[in-house]
């Protein structure tokens, strides 16, 4: 129980900053740089994603390609 309490950690250390990054990356493309509501929508998706992927990987063993 412990090493999946861990797994959980380490992967949340590695998906926030690319979160975040993709974030700023996309809001920028777009031409939204100035639109806070726009890219909490897509900070809010990124990171939802993550989580389900997180759970799938750690839980049942999946092991998705998914770039957030």
């Amino acid at each position: 129980m412990r090493i999946i309490r861990m797994s959980y950690f380490q992967q949340c250390l590695v998906v926030l900053p690319s979160s975040i990054k993709a974030t700023i990356l996309i809001s920028e493309a777009m031409c939204a740089r100035d639109q806070d509501e726009f890219k909490a929508i897509i900070m809010s998706m990124s990171l939802l994603l993550s989580g389900m992927c997180t759970f799938l990987q750690n839980t049942l063993g999946f092991r998705f390609v998914v770039v957030t």
